[in-house]
């Protein structure tokens, strides 16, 4: 035993002793604008020292520039390293460079408790507590009660919410959490949600057939261009087809397809209607895809899709491909209101798909095919070659002066659209009322094309 512990005390003196010995080297250097890398190799040939560090940190570091005569490592590395963030220890022969550790910081905390309960006085279980802008928080028991810890600062917002009550937001005092006691008021409209089918309204619970409902602010929230759009953004069954005239065209209709198409083909040539398209139905009557497509957002309160077989039992076989229940606006009640809202955008073309000669290019296609070479055609006289020369001199000029006429970009335009709408509205429990004047403007990226809708 008295061996190993000899041993062991050999080896530690050893080891520090390296250790020390390391630190005492000396080195003479003058070196300018170098890196750190370039440093380190000229430590290591004047010293038996070596290096272990991260190549992609050390370039990080940037150039150093060194003057030191006689000097210890110890001091040249404290001085280079100073306000770099990097460290350095010695370990034997070996210099370990690395990232300084941070100082953790203590966080104080304090601890908020408290109870919640209904407006009748019952304690709520399954309440949700959140501390506002993060994921801190709890969940009430079965007692109503909560208690958990958050950081200490000032203006704490806690968030309460359930399902069936109105949120409620409030301030705790940083300094001094007193337990809270919080009670959370019904919300009656959260628990009525229902279907509209046109003809009547439904219980969505109660509801068996494929729909979804969007509010007014959701199909307003993905775009102002127009309804259809918008549905088409929210709704993956619902498409439009692709369509390049659409896309230029502004008086163009839209092919549009609820979940796929009919296996019946040749109707649209036939009838001129569209046997995949949809019924749409506005305030109860049934209405055609123009009306829909040139509707003005600002009228919609809602819009829901009926998807499956369901609704062939309320509209019969036209619903067969889906259908589309508007519902508008009705007046707000209290005194006269107007407002007004405005709507503006910009469509352009996008030729980035063509990729075409240039005047300069096309002449030298038709030069390297012989189109100016008199031997290739059917006479080979001087005066013939003669002419083509000249032809071909007088294109070269144009060139050479700028002639270079981009032809897809000629029947084409940056297309201004402005929307406008205008609503009054206003009444009592007895007789609401409600008058709105809009103008469209819609500019196509062809020139010419354009559409004014006023209503």
């Amino acid at each position: 035993m008295m061996k190993l512990c000899i041993s062991l005390l050999l080896c530690f003196t050893l080891g520090l002793s390296a250790s020390t010995l390391a630190q005492q080297e000396r080195v003479n250097l003058d070196l300018k604008d170098v890196s750190i890398k370039v440093l380190f190799d000229e430590i290591q040939k004047q010293t038996n020292l070596s290096f272990v560090f991260n190549t992609e940190q050390a370039a990080k570091l940037g150039s150093v520039s060194v003057r030191a005569v006689d000097e210890t490592v110890e001091n040249v590395l404290r001085k280079v390293l100073m306000n770099t963030g990097m460290m350095f220890e010695f370990d034997g022969t070996l210099i370990i460079v690395r990232p300084e550790e941070p100082e953790k910081k203590e966080v104080t905390k304090i601890k908020v408790t408290g109870t919640v309960k209904d407006e009748k006085g019952e304690f709520l279980p399954g309440v949700t507590i959140l501390l506002k802008g993060t994921q801190i928080g709890a969940v009430t028991d079965v007692d109503g009660k909560f208690s958990f810890e958050l950081p200490k600062q000032d203006n704490l917002v806690l968030v309460f919410s359930f399902i069936g009550y109105k949120q409620q937001e409030v301030k705790v005092n940083g300094e001094d959490a007193k337990p809270l006691a919080i009670v959370l008021k019904e919300d009656v409209t959260e628990m009525d949600e229902v279907v509209v089918t046109g003809i009547y309204q439904r219980k969505k619970e109660s509801f068996t057939g494929s729909a979804t409902t969007f509010k007014k602010e959701e199909l307003k929230m993905v775009g102002s261009q127009n309804l259809i759009q918008s549905l088409k953004t929210l709704d993956p069954s619902f498409s439009i087809m692709e369509n390049n005239q659409f896309g230029s065209d502004p008086n163009r209709l839209p092919d549009i397809e609820i979940r796929g198409k009919t296996s019946v083909i040749g109707l649209k040539e036939q009838f001129g209607t569209d046997p995949n398209q949809p019924l749409f139905i506005l305030d109860g009557f049934e209405t055609t895809l123009q009306v829909i497509t040139d509707l003005n957002m600002e009228r919609v309160e809602s819009v829901t899709i009926l998807k499956d077989a369901a609704s062939t039992a309320i509209y019969g076989s036209k619903a067969a491909n889906g259908v589309v229940v508007i519902e508008t606006k009705r007046p707000e009640q209290g005194k006269f209101k107007i407002s007004y809202v405005g709507d503006f955008s910009l469509s352009m073309p996008d030729l980035s798909d063509y990729n075409l000669m240039n005047a300069a290019e096309k002449l030298e296609f038709e030069r390297l095919a012989g189109y100016y070479d008199a031997s290739s055609g059917s006479s080979g006289s001087r005066m013939t070659q003669s002419v083509l020369d000249s032809l071909y001199n007088s294109r070269r000029a144009d060139v050479a002066r700028g002639v270079n006429t981009y032809w897809l970009h000629e029947p084409l335009r940056v297309g201004f659209s402005h929307k406008h709408n205008l609503y009054a509205e206003g009444g009592d429990e007895a007789v609401r009322y409600g008058l709105g004047i809009n103008y469209n403007n819609i500019s196509g990226v062809m020139k010419m094309s354009s559409r004014n809708i006023i209503g």
